[in-house]
């Protein structure tokens, strides 16, 4: 995956393709979870989603391109759980 990042930068067909099939979708699966949490009163009604999608997906496409250090678990709780206490309503789940 970390010579994709290469390939992508010098071939932009090849990274309208990526961007396309790969990371538009899972930008829309994201935004849409995040849509309806701020409908659901869950999360704050003035977050912007596409920042939220950012929030949550660019520390994954770093680790998975440049940094290395595994896409584990441990990971996805601690992101979530960062990305979650900035953006739940007061009141909603635990400190």
């Amino acid at each position: 995956m970390q010579g994709l990042v290469s390939e992508v930068a010098a071939d932009p067909e090849l990274a309208k393709a990526y961007r396309e099939r790969v990371v538009n979708r899972r930008r829309a699966d994201v935004r849409s979870l995040v849509e309806r949490g701020i409908a659901r009163g869950e999360m704050r009604p003035d977050l912007d989603p596409e920042m939220v999608t950012d929030l949550l997906l660019v520390p994954i496409y770093y680790r998975l391109f440049l940094s290395g250090p595994p896409l584990d678990e441990e990971f996805g709780k601690q992101l979530v759980a960062a990305v979650i206490a900035h953006c739940r309503m007061e009141g909603n789940g635990p400190e």
